[in-house]
């Protein structure tokens, strides 16, 4: 199975080494890093930053998907030759976006109390947001040129080399920021909003050079924005459903348990199974590309074979990864973590459940995006948000921290059944 799906595409081995070697380096120094910010920091402020990590990464996806909009219209516009009212029909969309971000960023700003209760914590989530806020900003603008250069042009390098600073040299600027300045905490968003500006100067340089970026000033206004705004919502409807689940559990954790600790807890038992997703995820990743070509093209067969070879692919890998997680997780993040947290044994072997559907979940997400499915799945999707929500605020209630897991697993199987519908009414067409 391995072996046909690397023929397929001879650059898939060299783009995949490249791109499993940057996971391993990313995860290396995320392990060391963050166990020696949880001894600086202790589990409560290193639990706040956490806090004030996801909700950055939650409004960044306000972009009403008009990133994936970016994708199936760049082509258009390249083949008529109207990249200059291309990239200034999306000025207008990224000005809309920024403005909604900052909207949402000033009420969440005066409201962070009911995430977080203690004065002092409090304080100092309140200026993680306002330093994180500018990185915020940059990475959701260089989102759009990103999906570009990646699924249109293929720098699929490109994309190694921004996880890794995102990620890697993150941490370790970080750790080394927090030290220099007296642990102070306040170095970690300061350093996300650096990188997050060098990311972006980065993107639109390597854009620049091999697409020229020009703006007409009388076509940035709202038509574009309205006429895509149908199919944008309904992708970002699904992109958002598949990452508002893993956000939002810490939010539950904080603002019941108050208890900022059990935040660093949670969030280092999820990150096992993350770990594990990270590789397998990455081989429908690198495979991108090449689907969104085959299926632009018309190769409808083609993209639905693809689709089945990364589908056994990620329940074997995955299936293995949630017997290893269930079995050695505890162990693992107590020799980790030197006994620093209390670890739950049960709430590991959940998540490790996650694994599996996560997994499964990615591929059919994949595919409803690249094959613009998405009309057909917002509502379902919505129906995913709101399912995980409701679940997650009662039965959090009721059986602890547990409860975040089950009703991940419950609103995310819901949204896979629909999925292999789409999936079996997708072959019959092709």
């Amino acid at each position: 199975m391995f072996r046909n799906l690397i023929k397929s595409n001879e650059k898939f081995l060299k783009h995949g080494l490249f791109s499993y070697i940057v996971i391993a380096i990313n995860i290396l120094i995320t392990i060391i890093v963050i166990k020696q910010l949880l001894i600086i920091l202790t589990p409560n402020i290193y639990g706040v930053w956490i806090i004030v990590f996801n909700i950055i990464t939650i409004l960044s996806l306000l972009h009403f998907g008009f990133t994936a909009i970016c994708l199936f219209k760049f082509k258009d516009y390249v083949l008529n030759n109207n990249l200059k009212i291309f990239f200034s029909r999306n000025m207008f969309v990224i000005f809309f976006q920024t403005t909604i971000i900052l909207l949402f960023l000033t009420l969440i700003y005066f409201n962070l109390d009911i995430l977080i209760k203690h004065k002092s914590e409090l304080i100092l989530a309140q200026n993680m947001l306002l330093c994180a806020t500018p990185g915020l900003v940059f990475n959701a603008i260089s989102a759009y040129f990103e999906s570009i250069l990646y699924y249109n042009l293929k720098f699929i390098y490109y994309r190694n080399f921004l996880e890794l600073v995102r990620l890697g040299i993150f941490y370790i600027l970080s750790l080394v920021g927090v030290l220099y300045f007296n642990n102070n905490p306040i170095l970690i968003p300061l350093t996300y909003t650096f990188l997050s500006i060098i990311t972006f100067c980065y993107t639109i340089y390597k854009f620049n050079k091999n697409v020229a970026i020009t703006i007409e000033w009388k076509e940035i206004k709202s038509d574009y924005l309205k006429d895509n705004f149908k199919d944008g919502f309904s992708f970002w409807i699904l992109s958002f459903s598949s990452f508002v689940i893993a956000q939002t559990d810490v939010f539950f954790i904080s603002s019941y348990k108050n208890d900022l600790s059990l935040v660093t807890m949670y969030a280092q038992s999820f990150r096992l199974q993350d770990i594990f997703l990270r590789f397998i995820k990455k081989i429908t990743e690198i495979k991108g590309p090449k689907i969104l070509s085959l299926y632009q093209a018309g190769n409808h067969l083609g993209v639905y074979n693809i689709y089945i070879k990364l589908l056994k692919i990620n329940i074997i890998l995955s299936l293995l990864a949630c017997f290893i997680i269930a079995i050695l997780g505890k162990i693992i993040l107590e020799y980790w973590l030197d006994y620093s947290l209390i670890f739950d044994q049960t709430l590991i072997s959940v998540l490790s459940i996650l694994c599996v559907t996560g997994s499964i979940h990615w591929v059919f997400w994949n595919f409803c995006n690249i094959t613009e499915q998405q009309n057909k799945i917002k509502y379902i999707s919505f129906l995913e948000i709101l399912l995980n929500l409701l679940l997650s605020y009662f039965l959090i209630r009721h059986i602890g921290l547990i409860g975040l897991g089950i009703a991940s697993l419950i609103s995310n199987s819901i949204t896979i059944t629909f999925m292999i519908r789409l999936f079996k009414i997708y072959k019959y067409k092709s």
